[in-house]
């Protein structure tokens, strides 16, 4: 039996995933282009799909494999990746993300789950040596002093469904906080798959405040918070939400069950 080829791959992300006018057009904000867009937006993602973690291997794999079976042309090196992705829309990806994952949902992806949920919680990439942008973060170690720098998110993901799908991530500056950033990342994802994608949020011990309470609320999306302490009741670990969750979201449970 054979096993899927490039182009088979690259027909499934254009036509099965809806992907095609995305990587025709990735939002490139580059003044003067000289590698059309589409080969590096495709590029990048034939790198995520053959788990090619850095652009010196996505270079080795654009300059050493056939352009015409690849799709990727004549090749291109990791500067020119570099400075693609620094002038990207990243709203144009995010839009990009939530189509897909509303496309997957019309096309019953998630049809055995009866609650689609939204998990937020705080993540870090991207380490240096030294502060590169506004967005890195010093990193010190037990005696204080400075071992290099590093770039913190908060991440969301499609969970509840049998797998989990990141699909944004909202960076935040020195100065700014995870919590800050959750806040923003919550309303934003929300906006754009719709108030009707997902049933509940959850989150860790550090969003379990009113305000952000009140941001779901106003999200029309209850919050399931995750207690990271010891209870004499349940032993370890209590779960938080908001208390609209009974009057508020019951019937709309109801209807997930009997479409189940």
């Amino acid at each position: 039996m054979k096993g899927p080829s490039v182009p088979a791959i690259f027909h499934y992300a254009c036509f099965n995933l809806a992907l095609k006018s995305f990587l025709r057009d990735p939002g490139d904000g580059r003044m003067q282009p000289r590698i059309p867009a589409s080969s590096l937006s495709w590029g990048l993602l034939l790198g995520a799909i053959l788990r090619l973690n850095s652009a010196l291997r996505l270079e080795w794999l654009a300059r050493t494999a056939d352009g015409k079976e690849t799709g990727l042309g004549a090749g291109f090196g990791d500067d020119a990746l570099a400075y693609f992705t620094e002038r990207l829309d990243p709203e144009v990806i995010r839009h990009r993300a939530a189509a897909t994952l509303k496309l997957a949902k019309r096309n019953k992806v998630f049809e055995e789950t009866a609650f689609i949920g939204l998990a937020i919680d705080g993540t870090g990439a991207g380490r240096s040596t030294k502060g590169v942008c506004p967005l890195c973060h010093p990193v010190q170690d037990s005696q204080g002093k400075l071992t290099g720098q590093i770039h913190h998110f908060v991440m969301i993901s499609v969970v509840g469904t049998g797998i989990t799908l990141p699909f944004d991530v909202e960076p935040y500056k020195p100065g700014d906080s995870e919590y800050g950033a959750g806040k923003r990342l919550l309303k934003s994802s929300v906006s754009h798959l719709g108030p009707r994608f997902a049933d509940y949020v959850v989150v860790d011990a550090k969003f379990a405040t009113a305000p952000f309470l009140h941001v779901g609320a106003r999200q029309e999306l209850p919050i399931c918070a995750r207690l990271k302490l010891p209870t004499r009741r349940t032993g370890f670990g209590a779960g938080v939400h908001h208390r609209g969750w009974d009057h508020q979201y019951h019937p709309r449970r109801r209807r997930a069950l009997r479409q189940n």
